[in-house]
């Protein structure tokens, strides 16, 4: 059983994914030139399979990623089955074409009972936050994981009664009490799991082990699962230095998914640090 992605920023992920030995699809496009098949062979190399992959003879690779056909994204997922479906906000942000391609695919993963990881990865050089929070909120329902930063958790919200701009609810989650209640909204909303990579008011352990977390007692730069019963676990990571790029820490978290790991040893094993005994 697999983990599926397609847009161009997974395709990092993937390869992470998959030197850590685990199945992986990417069935994103590529056009029919020299760089695509770079791009697929490096995928492949890595242990990526790239047999659904789509080649688009009318664009160049870069803007064929864009212009991923429903009908082939829809058969690779059917034949491929997969246990869970990893999306960033990176894909929807490409345009119309890859916008609709990410609807179908967590239609699929309902309809197939596939998990659906979310990573929220908002680049706004891309897409305004507006556009980001239209597109994001109608996605927060679907999703069994959701992975943010705490700035990026008013892009998962629909706007309250009377509106509000997400760079003011973005201003009202820097405080502990702001997202507290933001991720309780977005548990509301469905997703089983929060996961916020962002420092956060817990208390650290002199150990620097994954913990219960129980209060918000001290500042340290953290990542947090939430669930339904509150903060469930919660890993220190010392420093910003110390922590991985979103890329990696994905792929740790996806690894420790498929493996069945509770939280705090699914964040142990996305922040890189070695299995406890």
């Amino acid at each position: 059983m697999s983990v599926f992605m397609f847009g161009p920023a997974e395709s990092d992920v993937a390869r992470r994914l998959a030197r850590h030995g685990r199945p992986v699809v990417w069935a994103g496009a590529v056009g029919n030139d020299e760089l695509g098949e770079a791009h697929l062979a490096a995928l492949a190399a890595a242990g990526v399979d790239v047999s659904y992959a789509q080649r688009d003879p009318r664009a160049a690779t870069g803007a064929a990623a864009v212009r991923i056909l429903s009908c082939a994204l829809h058969a690779a997922f059917v034949a491929t089955g997969p246990r869970v479906l990893y999306l960033t906000g990176v894909t929807p942000a490409l345009g119309r074409q890859a916008r609709s391609a990410a609807r179908l695919a967590l239609q699929l993963a309902a309809e197939h009972s596939a998990l659906v990881v979310v990573d929220v990865h908002h680049r706004p050089h891309l897409w305004s936050s507006d556009e980001a929070r239209t597109v994001l909120s109608e996605w927060a329902p679907h999703a069994d994981v959701l992975l943010a930063t705490h700035r990026e958790l008013a892009l998962c919200l629909p706007d309250p009664p009377g509106g509000t701009d997400a760079g003011a609810a973005d201003a009202n989650a820097t405080d502990a009490g702001g997202t507290d209640v933001q991720i309780k909204e977005l548990l509301a909303l469905g997703p089983g799991e929060v996961v916020l990579k962002a420092a956060a008011p817990h208390p650290v352990p002199a150990d620097g082990a994954p913990h219960t977390a129980t209060s918000h007692a001290a500042t340290s730069h953290t990542v947090t699962s939430y669930t339904d019963d509150g903060p469930t676990a919660a890993l220190p990571l010392g420093t910003p230095a110390a922590t991985p790029d979103d890329d990696t820490f994905a792929a740790g978290y996806l690894a420790g998914l498929l493996d069945g790991l509770p939280a705090a040893a699914r964040l142990a094993r996305a922040a890189g640090h070695p299995p406890r005994p």
